[in-house]
């Protein structure tokens, strides 16, 4: 069983394609506007090195900002939750009730999330290369949850190993491929963005500049690996459909 790169990138156009506005939108407020608060008000620190040091103080972040940074990722899954139902659901619900299902499985969106990260870090921690696995064989969990309404975040994951059985590899290197791309693209741009808003901009603007330019490159990201995940669903679903 092989999955084609360029179907499920043509899959992925023709869904953005299809929904470019409303996703911007629902992009802008449930990824971007969260993201820019924690940015501007919380911001985290720079792991600029694998050290002890850095990583204690990583953890320092989260355990003095628990309660706003549960609120940015909450607010963030109901995001992707909205992006997700709009792109797979069989009814073309409205906005209204996309934001409206997505917020009704927002505690199996969050405790799939969870579960997987756990996963991911064990994997990290032990070899690196069986997390990168596990991101690859996770990917589909969320958009199980929203297309075939789980509830049941451990059966929504075990889903999804199902559903990328053979798969895993191929997986991971098409996100590898495209993450990897966007980060490049959408890092160049904003750095030009940024020296181009610090020449023109008076100094009073621009730590806000700053903290939109910081929250824009995770926006995207998010929304790129949503997006991503959509696309495996639908072609991976046609494939085990074929079998």
């Amino acid at each position: 069983m092989r999955l084609s790169y360029d179907a499920c990138w043509q899959t992925i156009a023709s869904l953005l394609r299809s929904h470019a506005d409303i996703l911007s939108v629902i992009a802008g407020v449930f990824l971007l506007l969260p993201l820019l608060a924690q940015t501007i008000y919380l911001p985290p620190p720079v792991l600029s090195s694998l050290s002890p040091a850095a990583f204690e103080a990583f953890l320092g972040y989260y355990q003095a900002n628990i309660l706003p940074v549960l609120f940015v990722r909450l607010a963030t899954l109901t995001g992707t939750g909205c992006l997700l139902a709009l792109l797979l659901a069989h009814d073309a619900p409205t906005v209204g009730e996309a934001i409206r299902r997505a917020a009704h499985m927002l505690p199996a969106l969050f405790l799939a999330d969870v579960l997987l990260q756990i996963l991911v870090a064990i994997g990290l921690i032990a070899l690196v290369l069986p997390g990168l696995y596990l991101i690859a064989r996770g990917v589909l969990t969320a958009p199980i949850i929203m297309a075939e309404n789980i509830r049941n975040p451990i059966q929504a994951l075990k889903r999804s190993f199902v559903m990328t059985n053979h798969l895993g590899w191929q997986i991971f290197g098409l996100i590898a491929i495209i993450m990897i791309v966007t980060w490049i693209g959408s890092s160049a741009a904003l750095t030009v963005a940024g020296v181009v808003f610090q020449l023109m901009l008076p100094d009073g603007a621009l730590s806000l500049t700053r903290a939109f330019i910081g929250a824009i490159s995770p926006t995207i990201l998010t929304f790129v690996f949503t997006l991503l995940s959509a696309g495996l669903y639908r072609q991976i679903s046609a494939i085990k459909s074929q079998v």
